[in-house]
């Protein structure tokens, strides 16, 4: 089945409702299947098949997912970009994809014409008014004829999305009409989405959480995208009042800066149904402070951009869920939680979790190496992430296994320093690191961000951390923030948090008789801006 057929059906029943809108600007269902034919016919008009790939570099938009259903119509490869990506970033993307079109933001353009006019399609299309070799989006397809919807396979590819992972370079995971098809519908069914839901999408649709997660689930049970094209706590807390918003999703630094907002400004978010969170470990402080304000429990989840979905809160059947629990198992999905040598571990035990399911991704696209490095032969995927599962099923997240941080020869979750450092009254959220250090190995670097009005020296936070957390997990030097830094999908930058702490930090030469080196004072506040 072709993914498109999602949007085609919906239309079918409910063609006059609003499918997606953004500002002013709307689309019916009956409208955008429309649109999309369009575009398809167009595409098709510069040359596009089955299997080509078609490279959208752009913020959100209401073209965005227009372009993504008429390429799956045609049977080609979506292969969105996002817009902060540089030049470095985009040669790699265009030698990896070979993309046979391009649909850009006429502000984007310059960027792609710096990579070299000989590593362009000629196939150029441009959001806005037609100018010189760029073809206007908004005309293309005018007096073609209809293309219909191209039939396809579980394994023929619909989308590669280049996510950040453990090389220098973004990896390009490629995913199938049927992994998207499931991965829609099985969101859809356990995260209660309805018919009549308005959601709004902030997160880039360049990405699985965005795009798929929410958008094209959203689609498939007929509720309307409210599209941003980015996030932004106030514009987000607004439209949610002024739009009358039923389903929001975020990571944590979101919600962080979401209760921020709301600790300054008013707004009416009665419309809310649900809330739902994923990408980040879960700051348990932060979700009580939020549900207790707004009133709407929050729905956790895990999944990858490789393997999505895995785990969900279920908010009709998961009302006990344990504080933290990422969820259970959604229906279809396997894991498989391992020890170094690759043998599952006992229950209550931490260990990396491998992943299977309808929802595994085809492989790293035109990356073999890669692909065999993190898919075992019989189908699962080694994600890297640490899982514990704990009663009735649940499963906790732990972190990364690339962020654990050894300290004189033993493990240190920074999930553990954080959610000890998070139940301080006083401090709003946090962010732990490891850095080389000569004598033990790694120090911890802590990132604290306070409550508003909140006065708070590295002592005090030492005080009141000790009897919660084993001495060799305390932090050697704690920084008091006035933001997180995240990074282009909203998820805390840690790389970029231990850059910094290398680069401007300087650590007392002489430990503490606790092996722990505290700040000689707490009135320097160094400030932490967010990565563009």
């Amino acid at each position: 089945m072709n993914l498109a057929e999602l949007a085609l059906s919906r239309a079918r029943v409910a063609g006059n409702a609003i499918a997606v809108q953004m500002g002013s600007k709307r689309l019916t269902y009956a409208e955008f299947v429309r649109e999309s034919d369009r575009v398809a016919s167009g595409l098709r008009e510069l040359g596009i098949r089955r299997g080509d790939r078609v490279m959208m570099f752009s913020e959100n938009s209401i073209e965005f997912l227009v372009a993504y259903l008429a390429t799956a119509r045609l049977g080609a490869i979506f292969t969105p970009i996002h817009a902060s990506f540089q030049v470095s970033e985009l040669e790699y993307v265009l030698a990896n994809a070979t993309p046979s079109a391009i649909i850009a933001q006429a502000a984007l353009w310059k960027r792609l014409e710096r990579c070299g006019e000989e590593h362009l399609p000629s196939a150029r299309v441009v959001i806005g008014p037609a100018r010189g070799d760029l073809l206007s989006f908004q005309e293309i397809g005018r007096t073609s004829a209809p293309v219909g919807v191209e039939p396809v396979d579980d394994q023929t590819p619909v989308l590669i999305c280049y996510t950040s992972g453990t090389t220098d370079r973004p990896q390009p995971v490629t995913r199938s009409h049927a992994n998207e098809i499931w991965n829609a519908r099985t969101y859809a069914r356990v995260w209660d989405y309805r018919a009549g839901d308005r959601a709004l999408v902030t997160l880039p649709l360049s990405w699985v959480w965005g795009l798929s997660t929410l958008a094209q689930a959203l689609l498939c049970s007929g509720g309307t995208v409210i599209l941003h094209k980015e996030f932004e706590a106030s514009a987000a807390l607004a439209e949610i009042e002024s739009s009358r918003v039923s389903l929001f999703a975020g990571t944590m630094s979101m919600y962080t800066a979401i209760l921020s907002e709301l600790g300054r400004h008013n707004y009416d978010l009665s419309s809310l149904r649900r809330l739902y969170r994923g990408g980040e470990p879960i700051n348990n402080e932060v979700v009580k402070a939020l549900q207790a304000r707004i009133g709407v429990p929050l729905s956790d989840g895990y999944a990858t951009t490789e393997a999505a979905p895995i785990i969900a809160v279920d908010p009709v059947h998961d009302l006990d869920a344990p504080v933290g629990a990422a969820g259970r198992l959604v229906p279809g999905a396997k894991v498989r939680i391992v020890d170094e040598r690759s043998n599952d571990v006992p229950v209550g035990e931490v260990g990396e979790a491998w992943l299977s399911g309808p929802g595994i991704m085809l492989g790293y696209w035109n990356e073999p190496e890669i692909t065999a490095e993190r898919l075992t032969p019989d189908g699962w995927f080694r994600s890297g992430d640490l899982l514990v599962e704990g009663d009735n099923g649940y499963y906790f997240v732990v972190g990364r296994s690339a962020d654990i941080i050894i300290r004189n020869g033993a493990k240190v979750a920074p999930a553990e320093v954080e959610a000890a450092l998070n139940s301080l009254p006083g401090i709003r959220d946090s962010v732990a690191v490891g850095v080389p250090d000569e004598d033990f190995g790694e120090s911890i670097v802590a990132c604290v961000l306070l409550d508003p009005g909140c006065i708070m020296s590295a002592d005090d936070v030492y005080d009141l951390l000790s009897d919660r957390i084993a001495r060799f997990k305390l932090p050697s030097l704690i920084q008091f923030v006035s933001e997180l830094p995240v990074w282009r999908n909203e998820k805390r930058d840690r790389a970029w948090i231990r850059r910094r702490a290398l680069a401007d930090l300087e650590l007392d030469s002489t430990p503490a008789p606790d092996t722990v080196r505290r700040r000689p004072a707490a009135d320097h506040r160094p400030h932490l801006r967010l990565v563009e």
